[in-house]
């Protein structure tokens, strides 16, 4: 080969292109490169034209392939090689610039698994060093056998190559169609070839059958099995071993070619231990950066680094730097000096309100079905996608039965927010070019059902879609379901939203608000029965049905008018309070990390507990300002003293609190999802009195002082009047769908509005007195000033309407900067009336109602659902970032 080329390759330190599997050729080709002092990448077909502009390459060799790239390239020679394969060498058309490779090895393009696609200059000492340092843990001569097996675009190829390279071991080298087929490679790698090391992907030797795997631990001639690339497959720990067989676990990253940490599984570990990252090797740091990047001692991004490997990205051609280090997308958790891997910082969101970890669900589904399972998001369809592994493909029959048992069991041991909106079984997972699980196609399983849906009717497919859902035998007779409703039949809030969208995609169909009112409310015959008779209207496929409405330019709030913030760990959608006692004034406020905290006004600590799971309820402050009492996600309420800083007393129910208990004279009285309120006396948390109600209670419970009645709202849309004394119902007023917002009192009546967007005014004997329709979802509280009511809604607007016993009228409505699902708050200041709210995307607005117009809007860095507060002439609210924010509200006014 160093003859063939020797015409062409003139120029020192270029980069040659090659297009080509694994074959026997390779490794005397990538010699060849080095006597001509060139490097090299290996192209990826998809992306050829985008590389070689890039890389600006003048030269591409191919093997025994025809290409798309003939138009920019032609062929210049040819060479047989063995009678068999044919050695092409094409040259770019035009004169280039060709680019300084110098002490470039080669050139490798990422998968993208740290960001987006790179193309990453790996210098000779750097990939050359590595394999170097990993060798004096796998301690390879020249009688070792090494399987060439990981794919050429992936620098854990070169690691193989040198180690056999720099030990004189041999590289055992197997064509493409043996190597994709898992039966042929467990023949050619242990019967045939013998191998003593491989290094793997976990996704790729899971390929491979669980009796092949235990003949493979406990017979084969393998010395070393290293899986690096993903997260370490604890369940191969199930299997028994022999020595003098050692397992590794890699990790590392491209960016810092290539691997940075390693760990020696020791014989006595189990599928429960947990498997480290394990030890930096030679001049490798590790690190953990927190979302305010700073270093960590627990938990965090994890980020590499060398004082001198050093990899160049794209075009850089810029010297060698003496530190160089790489944030890799990964987070680890630091524990009795080992670094542990928790996941993708994108396998991390938040979906329904809820934090969601794709990693916790997968590990939770593998360790309740022993099924190997892959959970992925997909932001095209919004969905969240379930896919299992099975050992044979199943007739359709026998495939559904088997769908709907793990369907039922997953119900079983999922929170309604991490439930799958789709479940397929496969025989196998498919894999990127580089051995890694592959996203895109998993997402392609999914479109493809949704192409091949078969033909029914509206309400049958309502039916298929109520059964993914709810834990019902697939053959259970649809009759015996007729006189039950969602709700009976173990559905809830969460699984309602899911399952409704769901079955628009299904139907390709808007669903009315009359149908969400009958599936919260109604027996599901009600609902079957609508389905039959009502022509819902379809949805428009040729246009994108979310339009998004044109918002003038907002700036992200200014660092001048933010006063001070405080990281809660955890987003921050609960709303915040503020008080005073004899001593000094504070705000309090809690987060889904379960922190809880009590600043000052200037942002000092001076209380801080994380409980067991998320706040989500808005605290309830005594009169005195030394007493607290708030509802925790682990359905307990609390009583905080602010001077001692000791939570004092817990009441625990059966369900999560969201909402706020109210104070009377000598007692709290609070709601929680199991259905329940509840009336402890406030000094010892001891029960006086709870009452059951048709529903979860998400709403505030608000205090009638003129006749004694408490009043409040249940999901299922169930209004009450109860009173104090013993908690007995007054009134009942069924609503038509879920009511999450506070009620509000004008004279002798409550104001409620449900999620639907409907009014209901309901007199003190709970009679019905009018309805008044929005025409929007919400799920803000109602507020009341002067007998105007306001609240905000997802139609991006603040409702201002005048009510009274006898009528309903909207008075205006102020359109703000998106959909709103918090509470606004009206304050005055020097005589004027302001309200600030919210919206979703961050955006807070500060509304003039005396001009009914936004006089001032700015944008926190992240979603919010916190309502806000003021207090001391500051606005204090929750974001998404993690964040609760100070802001200084006569600022914004003077600016």
């Amino acid at each position: 080969m160093t003859e063939f080329f020797k015409p062409y390759f003139t120029i020192k330190n270029q980069c040659i292109g090659v297009i080509t599997e694994t074959n026997l050729y390779i490794p005397s080709l990538i010699l060849s490169f080095q006597v001509f002092q060139c490097s090299f990448v290996f192209l990826q077909p998809n992306i050829i034209n985008q590389t070689v502009e890039t890389l600006r390459i003048q030269w591409i060799i191919s093997f025994d392939t025809i290409h798309n790239f003939t138009e920019t390239y032609q062929l210049i020679n040819s060479l047989i090689l063995n009678n068999e394969h044919n050695l092409q060498l094409w040259k770019y058309c035009e004169e280039i610039d060709v680019l300084n490779f110098k002490d470039i090895f080669c050139v490798m393009q990422t998968s993208g698994s740290t960001g987006d696609n790179k193309i990453i200059k790996i210098p000779h000492y750097c990939i050359e060093n590595n394999a170097i340092n990993i060798n004096k843990l796998f301690n390879i001569t020249q009688a070792d056998v090494i399987y060439w097996g990981t794919p050429l675009t992936f620098d854990p190829s070169l690691i193989e190559f040198f180690l056999a390279l720099l030990h004189y071991a041999t590289l055992l080298i197997i064509p493409k169609y043996i190597n994709i087929n898992p039966s042929y490679l467990y023949k050619c790698l242990f019967n045939i070839g013998n191998i003593t090391f491989l290094q793997t992907v976990p996704s790729v030797f899971l390929r491979f059958t669980s009796k092949q795997i235990a003949d493979i631990l406990l017979h084969s001639s393998l010395k070393i099995l290293a899986f690096g690339g993903e997260q370490f497959p604890a369940e191969i720990l199930n299997y028994s071993r022999k020595p003098p067989l050692t397992l590794y676990n890699l990790y590392g990253v491209t960016e810092l070619s290539c691997w940075a940490t390693i760990f020696k599984i020791p014989d006595d570990f189990t599928s429960e231990s947990e498997v480290p990252l394990g030890s930096a090797l030679d001049d490798v740091f590790i690190s953990l950066y927190d979302e305010n990047q700073e270093l960590s001692k627990s938990f965090g991004e994890i980020t590499v680094g060398s004082n001198s490997r050093y990899c160049l990205l794209s075009n850089d051609e810029h010297s060698f730097r003496s530190t160089y280090s790489v944030k890799t997308g990964d987070l680890g958790e630091s524990r009795n000096g080992n670094i542990y891997f928790r996941g993708r910082k994108n396998r991390i969101f938040k979906r329904l309100g809820q934090k969601v970890n794709l990693d916790f669900i997968e590990t939770i589904i593998t360790s309740e079905t022993s099924l190997q399972s892959k959970v992925i998001y997909s932001n095209k369809y919004r969905k969240l996608l379930c896919f299992v592994l099975v050992d044979k493909i199943y007739d359709k029959i026998t495939k559904i039965k088997l769908l709907d048992k793990l369907r039922m069991k997953l119900l079983k041991f999922l929170k309604d927010y991490e439930f799958p909106d789709f479940i397929d079984a496969l025989t196998y997972f498919p894999l990127t070019s580089h051995g890694k699980m592959c996203h895109r196609s998993l997402e392609k399983y999914y479109q493809g059902g949704l192409q091949n849906i078969e033909l029914k009717e509206n309400h049958e497919m309502f039916l298929d879609v109520l059964r993914q859902y709810l834990p019902i035998d697939k053959y259970v007779n649809s009759d015996q379901l007729y006189d039950h409703s969602f709700i009976d039949l173990g559905g809830s809030s969460m699984l309602g939203i899911q399952l409704l969208s769901d079955l628009e995609d299904q139907i390709q169909a808007h669903i009315p608000d009359e149908f969400i009112n009958l599936l919260f409310n109604e027996q599901l015959k009600s609902c079957l029965e609508y389905l039959k008779v009502t022509r819902l209207k379809r949805k428009n496929t040729n246009t994108n049905i979310h339009k998004t409405i044109k918002k003038p330019k907002i700036n992200v709030i200014d660092s001048d008018l933010v006063y001070w913030k405080y990281d809660m760990r955890g987003c921050v959608d609960a709303s915040p309070a503020g008080f005073a006692n004899s001593k000094y004034c504070y705000v309090c406020a809690g987060s889904f990390s379960g922190i809880f905290i009590i600043l000052n006004t200037n942002g000092e600590e001076l209380f801080k507990h994380t409980f067991s799971h998320e706040i989500e309820a808005t605290p309830c402050i005594s009169p005195c300002g030394n007493f607290i009492y708030i509802g925790c996600g682990n359905g307990t309420m609390y009583c905080i003293n602010v001077n001692t800083k000791k939570i004092i007393w817990e009441y625990p129910t059966s369900e999560k609190i969201k909402s706020a208990a109210v104070l009377l004279e000598s007692c709290i009285v609070f709601g929680s999802y199991d259905s329940h309120i509840y009336c402890l006396f406030k000094e010892t948390g001891d029960l006086i009195w709870k009452t059951q109600l048709n529903g979860g209670i998400k709403a505030d419970i608000i205090y009638n002082e003129k006749q004694n009645v408490l009043y409040t709202a249940t999901i299922k849309g169930s209004c009450y009047g109860l009173g104090v004394t013993g908690g007995a119902i007054c009134w009942h007023y069924q609503c038509n769908s879920p009511i999450f917002g506070s009620p509000c009192m004008i004279g002798n009546d409550t104001i409620w509005i449900t999620v639907t967007g409907k009014l209901y005014c309901i007199s003190s004997k709970g009679d019905l007195q009018w309805t008044f329709d929005v025409n929007s979802n919400v799920f803000s509280s109602l507020i009341n000033e002067n007998d105007l009511v306001y609240f905000t809604s997802h139609d991006h607007c603040l409702h201002e309407l005048s009510c009274s016993d006898r009528k309903c009228k909207i008075v205006r409505k102020i359109e703000l900067n998106g959909e709103i699902s918090s509470s606004p708050f009206l304050y005055r200041h020097n005589n004027n009336l302001y309200s600030i709210c919210i919206c979703n995307n961050g955006v807070l607005c500060i509304v003039d109602l005396n001009m009914g117009a936004v006089i001032f809007q700015c944008a926190l860095p992240n979603e919010s659902f916190s309502s806000p507060f003021i207090f001391q002439e500051k606005i204090f609210v929750g974001c998404r970032d993690n964040n609760l924010y100070c802001i200084d509200f006569v600022k914004v006014l003077s600016g």
